[in-house]
C-alpha cells in the first residue's frame, strides 16, 4: 500500500527489442504516479493493476501529469483484478504515438475486469498521433455481475488519431 512514483524518467527500449516490458508497473493499493516520463516501452507505459484481495481499505490511485512516448501497447492502463476500487483518477496525462503493437486496445484504458471501479475520473488527457483507440472505459459485467465503471467522468480530453487502419475510435 501507499506507493509513489514521482518525477522518474524511464527509457525502455529501442525498436529491435521483442520483450513485453512495461515502463512503470504498480500492483498496489493507494498509489500516486505523477510527473513521470516513460519512453518507448514495448508493452504499457504505465500499468497500475489491483491484484490485492482483502485489503483493509478500498483501493484507489492517482495517475496524473505523466508523459508516455511511443508505447508499444497501452499508454496508461488501470486494470482491476481484485476487490472494489474507489477514487481512481487518470488525469492530465499525455500519450504520444500510442499503440504501435498489433491488437493494442487504447492509449489510455480503465478496465474493471473483476470488481467495480467507483468514483473515477479520466479528465484532461491528451492523445497525440494515436494509432488505434484514444481512450477506452471498459467493464466486464459478465464476470461477477458488478465489474463495471460507476460514477465517473471523462471530460476535457484531446484525442488525435492518425493511421487508424484498424478502425480506431477516439473515445
Amino acid at each position: 500500500q501507499y506507493v509513489t512514483f514521482i518525477g522518474n524518467t524511464v527509457v525502455c527500449r529501442d525498436e529491435t527489442d521483442s520483450g513485453n516490458t512495461d515502463g512503470l508497473t504498480c500492483q498496489a493499493a493507494d498509489y500516486v504516479i505523477d510527473s513521470n516520463v516513460v519512453m518507448r516501452p514495448y508493452g504499457s507505459g504505465i500499468f497500475a493493476q489491483n491484484v490485492i484481495l482483502g485489503c483493509e481499505t478500498d483501493i484507489g490511485g492517482v495517475i496524473s501529469n505523466n508523459e508516455v512516448i511511443e508505447p508499444g501497447g497501452v499508454g496508461v492502463y488501470v486494470q482491476n483484478l481484485g476487490q472494489t476500487m474507489r477514487g481512481v483518477a487518470v488525469d492530465g496525462n499525455t500519450v504520444k504515438g500510442s499503440s504501435r503493437i498489433s491488437g493494442s486496445t487504447a492509449a489510455i484504458q480503465l478496465y474493471a475486469q473483476s470488481g467495480a471501479i467507483f468514483n473515477w475520473t479520466c479528465d484532461g488527457n491528451t492523445i497525440a498521433n494515436g494509432l488505434g483507440v484514444g481512450i477506452t472505459l471498459r467493464g466486464a459485467s459478465n464476470v461477477d455481475g458488478n465489474a463495471n465503471l460507476y460514477d465517473g467522468s471523462c471530460v476535457g480530453n484531446s484525442v488525435h488519431l492518425s493511421g487508424t487502419a484498424n478502425n480506431g475510435d477516439g473515445l
